[in-house]
């Protein structure tokens, strides 16, 4: 533990075990650990805390998700629901800007337009197919009429929206929902309803840490025969050279469609496993093991 505390103080990165240890510390440990953190952030940070005030607008609260913990969310039928126009979005903001506050923090549901048709209309009504359309003119709006500066944080978004909400927005906040391992790459149709999906295994054993996996390659019937299936793939490659792999595996259906597409996507078969897993009823089917080495 000592030795792993003066590592830190030198500036050298923890590495799983190290971290794991620390977590467990106990009694003289425990302080030491406490005493070296101090020393970090003195060091590193100083004592000096800063804050900007800011005026929470929670531009609606329907949400297309349903997590256990959330008490924010409402469907359009519950009381409080409530998603705020243009003008009660001013009027909160200037209200805060009277008593001090800097900074705006937009606050709402994710995508609440995919399941709830009440929020389709109100955006339709206003120009907009998206909340996330409707989260940009909002900040924009506010930048301009009221100098106070937005703080979005709208939940799961595309770099294409990240880039365009840089424009109105000095930062932005994104809940953490997970720490897994796994890349969950999702493709969109227009209205914001997901249509695919492809993960990515980071996690491996020691021995193997440039290697990752791809599972559960999932493609929405009416969308299919498309191209979606390979650009989800081609994705999942992206992302996985970008973290560090050189080498994906993966496994399918023997003569499914998605074995085909593997072999066009210039993967290599490397084997068939007979009854290597089971269909819905239960019946065992043969898989095929895939290779592709990645390169920059």
């Amino acid at each position: 533990m000592r030795q792993i505390l003066r590592n830190c103080l030198q500036g050298k990165l923890l590495n799983r075990a190290e971290a794991l240890n620390l977590v467990g510390a106990q009694g003289d440990e425990r302080q030491a650990l406490l005493a070296t953190a101090a020393q970090l952030r003195d060091g590193y940070k100083g004592r000096i805390v800063t804050f900007s005030p800011k005026v929470f607008v929670p531009l609606t609260n329907l949400c297309r998700d349903f997590c256990g913990y959330c008490t924010f969310r409402k469907a359009p039928d519950e009381a409080g629901a409530k998603t705020l126009t243009l003008e009660e979005v001013l009027r909160v903001v200037r209200q805060g800007k009277l008593l001090g506050c800097t900074e705006v923090l937009f606050s709402l549901g994710d995508k609440p337009e995919a399941i709830y048709p009440e929020m389709k209309s109100f955006l339709n009504e206003r120009g907009h197919q998206r909340t996330l359309d409707y989260l940009y003119e909002a900040c924009r709006v506010v930048l301009e009429e009221t100098g106070l500066l937005p703080h979005s944080n709208p939940g799961v978004m595309g770099q294409g929206d990240l880039q365009r909400l840089r424009d109105v927005n000095p930062s932005m906040g994104l809940m953490l929902e997970s720490v897994s391992e796994r890349l969950l790459l999702a493709a969109e149709d227009a209205v914001g309803e997901i249509v695919g999906t492809v993960q990515v295994v980071l996690n491996q054993p020691e021995n193997q840490p440039h290697r990752g996996d791809i599972a559960k390659l999932l493609v929405h019937r009416r969308v299919r025969r498309q191209g979606l299936g390979a650009a989800l793939i081609a994705a999942a490659e992206r992302s996985a050279l970008k973290a560090g792999k050189t080498l994906l595996v993966l496994d399918t259906v023997t003569g499914g469609d998605a074995e085909r597409l593997y072999a066009r996507q210039g993967w290599q078969r490397c084997g068939q496993i007979p009854n290597y897993a089971l269909w819905p009823n239960g019946t065992p089917c043969a898989t095929t093991i895939f290779f592709k080495f990645l390169h920059n």
